[in-house]
C-alpha cells in the first residue's frame, strides 16, 4: 500500500490510509492521532521517503522473535529496499507487536457496563437498550473467537527523528494535539540500557541467546551490530574486553552524569559495572538516537 503507484489511487492518500490499518495502538502515528495526510507527509521526509519510494525490496535474515517485559509477543524483521536496480540498497527493521483484537474501544465496554448494570439493579430496558445490549455482547463473543495480530510497531532506518516527525503526525485538534507531543509509551534512553543489560548478564534464558537477541533488536541500523546473529553477536562477549557486559554483578547509573540529550534525538547513557570481588568499576557509555519515536543503541565505549 506504500508503493508510490498506491499513494493517491483510487482517491487521495489513500495507500497511507489503507497502511495506518496495519499500525498497532502505539505506534507514533496511533498516539498522535495522525491522519492519513499527516502520515504521507511524515513518510515522503527525506529520511523516510526510501519507505515510499522503493522499486524492490528484499527480507533480511530470520524473524527475530521476543516477550517484552509487560508481556507483549514482539518480532523483528530486518529488509532492504532500493528505488532502482542500480541504486545502493538501503536497510529497515520492522518492529511488530502481537495485538489483541478489538471489535469495541472501551467507550463501547463502559456502555455493556452501564446497561447490565441497569439490568442487575432490577430496572427495566427499552427496546433500544435491549438492542443495543445484545449488540455489544455479539460484538465481545466475536472479539473472543479472533485470533491476535501482528501489527506495525515502528519501522527503523539508519536516520534518527527529527523535530519535524512531530509536527507531521500530529493532529491539528488544539490541545488534544498538544498534549499528545510527548509519548510515554515509548521507553526512556536509560530504561532501554537497563534492560539491555539485564538481558545480557542471563545471555541464555529463557533461551539460548535470548540476550543477545534483545541486544541486536535494540540496534539502531546505524549500529553494525544490527546485522548480526545473536550466535555471532553473543561470541563478540566473549572478547575480554566486552566481556564485562555479561558477567558483571553489580551494576549502577552514574548519579554525576546525569542522562542528557546530547543534540536533539540523539542521547548519551553512562553505567558503572563490576564484578563481584573487584575494586573498582568500569563505565559503559552508550551512545543512543531516536528512531520512530524509539531510543536505539548507536554504539558504546567501555572505560
Amino acid at each position: 500500500s506504500l508503493h508510490r503507484s498506491n499513494w493517491d489511487r483510487p482517491t487521495e492518500c489513500y495507500g497511507f490510509e489503507v497502511a495506518m490499518r496495519f499500525l498497532a495502538p502505539t505506534h507514533a502515528a496511533k498516539l498522535k492521532k495522525a491522519k492519513p495526510t499527516g502520515f504521507s507527509r511524515y513518510l515522503r521526509q527525506q529520511h523516510r521517503i526510501r519507505f515510499v519510494k522503493w522499486n524492490e525490496y528484499r527480507f533480511e535474515g530470520d524473524v527475530a522473535r521476543l516477550t517484552g517485559d509487560d508481556g507483549v509477543e514482539e518480532a523483528f524483521q530486518m529488509i532492504s529496499l532500493r528505488s532502482s536496480p542500480t541504486a545502493e540498497w538501503c536497510s529497515a527493521r520492522f518492529h511488530l507487536v502481537l495485538v489483541p483484537p478489538d471489535c469495541g474501544g472501551q467507550a463501547e465496554l463502559e456502555e455493556k457496563r452501564a446497561l447490565k448494570k441497569k439490568v442487575l439493579a432490577g430496572a427495566a430496558l427499552a427496546d433500544e437498550e435491549r438492542e443495543r445490549l445484545d449488540e455489544l455482547k455479539a460484538l465481545r463473543k466475536a472479539e473472543k473467537a479472533l485470533p491476535p495480530q501482528w501489527m506495525v510497531e515502528a519501522i527503523y532506518s539508519d536516520e534518527p527523528d527529527t523535530p519535524e516527525d512531530v509536527m507531521y503526525l500530529r493532529s491539528k485538534s488544539g490541545t488534544e494535539a498538544a498534549d499528545a507531543v510527548h509519548i510515554d509509551a515509548a521507553q526512556s534512553p536509560r530504561d532501554v540500557v537497563a534492560k539491555v543489560m539485564r538481558a545480557l548478564r542471563k545471555m541464555d534464558e529463557p533461551t539460548k541467546h535470548h540476550g543477545a537477541v534483545v541486544a541486536t533488536q535494540h540496534c539502531s541500523p546505524r549500529n553494525r551490530a544490527s546485522e548480526l546473529s545473536p550466535a555471532v553477536f553473543a561470541g563478540y562477549l566473549q572478547d575480554p574486553w566486552y566481556a564485562i557486559l555479561a558477567e558483571w554483578d553489580e551494576m549502577e547509573f552514574d548519579d554525576d552524569e546525569e542522562e542528557a540529550e546530547t543534540a536533539v534525538g540523539e542521547a548519551e547513557v553512562q553505567v558503572l559495572v563490576r564484578r563481584g570481588g573487584d575494586e573498582s568499576f568500569s563505565m559503559v557509555s552508550w551512545l543512543m538516537s531516536q528512531h520512530d519515536e524509539r531510543w536505539l543503541i548507536d554504539s558504546l565505549n567501555i572505560v
